[in-house]
């Protein structure tokens, strides 16, 4: 297949329209494949079960900046600025909009070779994903109905780019912006900069009052990442690895002696960095380790999930209805997850033991806690081996906070945060 980073002979430069799909098995947690389309062409298999790195067919293009799911990096600006950043040109001036696209190998730089000086919200755009699941078979397009060289997949819904309770599809918002680093707190509102303490010992409600008060673009909102974005972002991380076991391919994430990670130190180290003690990168700077972190619209009320306020800006005993899952009675490794196309990955059985019983076999930890709980994902530099992507921890009430636990800044972005003078945004 014809695809990858642009530069290679016979190479599809990003970005594609695609179709991936993973397969896993009847438990739904050992990824047993990954196919990919691109520009309609047949599914076709490109990788199986992880072997311990991510394949190059899934590297960024370094003159575009763009990578899987066409998604790349970015720097938002914080507040109004002039129209300059040591010399390059924003593509965008004004508070919640995009300022440059960044070199994704080396995000102090722009895609264009400029290190810029000012402080920016350092992001991953992620254009509007749809997905649904078919039996221990999960999709994933850049557009609701896909045909793959004859074999159409159709009704897929963009549950992370959406307003409202995740059932009513009215509306997909064209990108959203994963933080890149833990979120830290300037001035009352929250961001995601390099070279920081990432914030922690508030509760997930003052976490998401902070994130109210960032200033967004029109039409656009700055949350804590929510569920369905939190979910997306696994969905991405598993299709690159080929496995859902993230230490397999990461490492253990930041695993320090009594506290979190500076923010930035993986900043030149590509996409898809292997943890030492201070860092790692999957899309995303230390989602596991350092800092666990609340998702915004979700509780847990007796191990059953409570979602639904996608933007994440009400109090979290607001707006959430119940989803139809629940953890598993007791904590321990993950054993079996949801295969539903909403709470895809939800883990819904565990086995009360370390033993961890081949490659593909997560072993991320779940704690599923009793009463209302608020839901912490990834764990934190005291979970060591336990922690990982599909890591969750009921441990918290909803009026708890802990110095282990922070959170990520999301931004659900309309057109106008991406307008700019790259005709491609």
């Amino acid at each position: 297949m014809n695809h990858g980073p642009g530069g290679k002979a016979g190479a599809v430069p990003w970005p594609v329209s695609y179709l991936y799909a993973l397969e896993t098995d009847p438990g739904n947690v050992s990824v047993e494949s990954v196919k990919a389309s691109v520009n309609g062409s047949p599914l076709e298999t490109v990788c199986g079960p992880g072997k311990g790195r991510i394949s190059a067919y899934w590297a960024f293009d370094r003159l575009t900046g763009r990578g899987p799911f066409n998604s790349f990096y970015a720097a938002v600006n914080i507040d109004d600025g002039s129209g300059f950043d040591n010399g390059e040109t924003r593509l965008n001036r004004k508070a919640g909009t995009i300022a440059f696209v960044l070199d994704p190998y080396d995000l102090k730089k722009t895609v264009s070779g400029t290190k810029f000086k000012g402080k920016y919200n350092i992001m991953l755009i992620v254009p509007a994903v749809y997905w649904k699941s078919e039996g221990n078979v999960l999709f994933l397009s850049g557009s609701p109905d896909y045909d793959a060289g004859g074999t159409v997949c159709s009704g897929m819904k963009a549950y992370a780019h959406c307003f409202g309770d995740g059932k009513t599809f009215a509306r997909v918002y064209p990108y959203i912006g994963l933080g890149v680093y833990e979120a830290s707190v300037s001035g009352g509102r929250l961001q995601s900069v390099s070279g920081v303490l990432p914030e922690a010992g508030k509760t997930c409600d003052q976490f998401k009052a902070c994130a109210d008060n960032a200033v967004p673009a029109p039409d656009s909102r700055y949350q804590l990442w929510n569920f369905y974005q939190w979910t997306l972002y696994k969905m991405m991380a598993y299709t690159v690895m080929g496995t859902r076991n993230s230490q397999a391919v990461a490492g253990e994430g930041p695993v320090r002696g009594n506290s979190p990670s500076v923010t930035g130190l993986a900043d030149e180290a590509g996409p898809y960095a292997r943890s030492d003690s201070s860092r790692s990168k999957l899309f995303l700077e230390n989602a596991w380790g350092s800092v666990s972190e609340f998702i915004g619209d979700a509780f847990l009320q007796d191990r059953v999930l409570f979602t639904g306020n996608a933007l994440g800006g009400s109090a979290l005993n607001g707006s959430q209805t119940s989803a139809g899952v629940s953890l598993p009675s007791s904590p321990g490794r993950i054993t079996e997850t949801s295969s539903v196309s909403g709470t895809w990955d939800f883990p819904v059985g565990s086995l009360d033991s370390d033993s961890v019983t081949g490659l593909d076999y997560p072993g991320d930890f779940v704690y599923p806690g009793s009463g209302r709980r608020s839901l912490c994902a990834g764990g934190s530099w005291f979970g060591g081996s336990l922690a990982g992507a599909a890591c969750i921890s009921g441990a918290l009430g909803l009026s708890d906070a802990s110095p282990r636990t922070g959170a990520r800044l999301a931004y659900v972005m309309s057109g106008d945060a991406a307008a700019g003078d790259r005709s491609d945004l």
